[in-house]
């Protein structure tokens, strides 16, 4: 392999590992804000975090990171979560487009 060929690899390479950063980033801000939400009208209903998770059958741990937005919620749980608190799914995504404040 030439020189000039390891240049051109070395810059694809850090080009895709600064999108995927950027993406990273992006879907982090995601996370953060349906766990917000979810959060939020958790709150509103009067539901303990540990309760909810006992409903959802996961850990009270996992709740707050999701509450958090340190991990993603699965499409399964927005579903549960959806029945469990009697609202709407468009509820969890309010406000998606808008910056995150934490």
């Amino acid at each position: 392999m030439n020189t000039n060929m390891i240049k051109y690899i070395a810059r694809k390479a850090v080009l895709y590992l600064w999108c995927f950063r950027y993406e990273v980033k992006v879907m982090n801000d995601e996370f953060k804000k349906i766990g917000k939400r979810i959060k939020i009208i958790r709150i509103e209903r009067g539901v303990t975090q540990t309760a909810l998770a006992k409903e959802l059958g996961i850990s009270q741990t996992n709740m707050s990171n999701i509450e958090c937005g340190r991990v993603s919620v699965t499409v399964q749980n927005l579903l549960k979560l959806h029945e469990i608190l009697h609202c709407q799914m468009a509820d969890f995504f309010k406000d998606i487009d808008n910056p995150v404040k934490m």
